[in-house]
């Protein structure tokens, strides 16, 4: 006699064998980081270990100004430092 837990495995297992049909697809990324399980793989031999150090930049984008970044790090600094000598004072 079949019960419904019995279908649930059965189901389960026949999903399990379905999906799994041994060969490796990571020749395709179907989603971000590979495949769904972000795996970050690939089987393509176009680019290995021998000629990787021959590859080149094709285009570069800039992003502006690099002092913005500087004095941005330098004012949240300070404000922080402010902060803790203002708690510092205060919880005393």
């Amino acid at each position: 006699m079949i019960t419904k837990n019995h279908v649930i495995i059965i189901g389960i297992c026949i999903s399990i064998f379905k999906c799994s049909n041994g060969k490796n697809s990571f020749a395709d990324w179907k989603t971000y980081q590979g495949d769904f399980g972000r795996n970050q793989y690939s089987s393509l031999t176009q680019v290995n270990k021998q000629n990787v150090n021959k590859l080149v930049p094709l285009w570069i984008y800039k992003t502006g100004n690099k002092t913005w970044g500087l004095l941005y790090i330098i004012w949240i600094t300070i404000v922080l430092f402010v902060c803790i000598v203002i708690a510092y004072f205060i919880f005393k």
